[in-house]
Order: C-alpha cells, then sequence, then structure tokens
C-alpha cells in the first residue's frame, strides 16, 4: 500500500522558495533604501553645521580685512601708538592716573 503525504499548502516547496525570495528581496530592498537615507540625513546635518561655520568663517575674514584696511590708516597707528604703547610727539608730555593705594591697617595692631 502506498502512502500518499498530504503536505500543507503553506509548506508546499514552491510556496516556500516564493516567500523565501520575496523575504530576500525586501531585505535586500531595505538595506539599499533605509541604509543610504540614514547616510543622507547625517550628511545633511553635517552640511548644516558646516555652512554654519562657513558663515561664522567668512564674518571673522570680513571684519579682519576691515582691521586690516584701518591699520594702513595714519589715525588708527597713532591711537595704537599712544593707548598700548605711551608713545608721544616730540615736546608732549604724557600722564598716567595711577591707582590708589592699599587701605592702611587702622586697628593700630603691628603686622
Amino acid at each position: 500500500m502506498t502512502r500518499t503525504i498530504v503536505v500543507p499548502a503553506i509548506l508546499h516547496p514552491r510556496r516556500l522558495a516564493w516567500t523565501a525570495l520575496v523575504v530576500v528581496t525586501l531585505v535586500v530592498a531595505v538595506m539599499f533604501i533605509i541604509v543610504p537615507a540614514r547616510s543622507w540625513l547625517e550628511l545633511r546635518s553635517e552640511v548644516e553645521s558646516r555652512r554654519v561655520e562657513i558663515e561664522t568663517l567668512e564674518a571673522d575674514t570680513a571684519r579682519l580685512e576691515q582691521r586690516i584696511l584701518d591699520l594702513k590708516t595714519d589715525a588708527e597707528i597713532e591711537r595704537i601708538a599712544r593707548s598700548e604703547y605711551n608713545l608721544v610727539y616730540p615736546n608732549e608730555e604724557a600722564y598716567a592716573v595711577l591707582p590708589p593705594p592699599p587701605p592702611q591697617d587702622r586697628t593700630g595692631t603691628a603686622e
């Protein structure tokens, strides 16, 4: 007597092969969509932070270029010479204001 084995439809080899193919295709599709999307989002954030950095550097560059132009004028050179180096013209007197002396001990005890 021959026995016939009845295989449920879900376990049929052809159906299993198609199911496996669909699962593998979905996994591959997710890898090719999710991973690049995550990288793209990270790069977008990086681009934005670099853009802010560039704007800051451009502002610094503009400020320094203005400083260069200022340093090429006689008035700015004179201002720096007077304020930072205490230079004066010949026959000109410079005065300095000294800080007040420290308070004296009024308790009458010797230190």
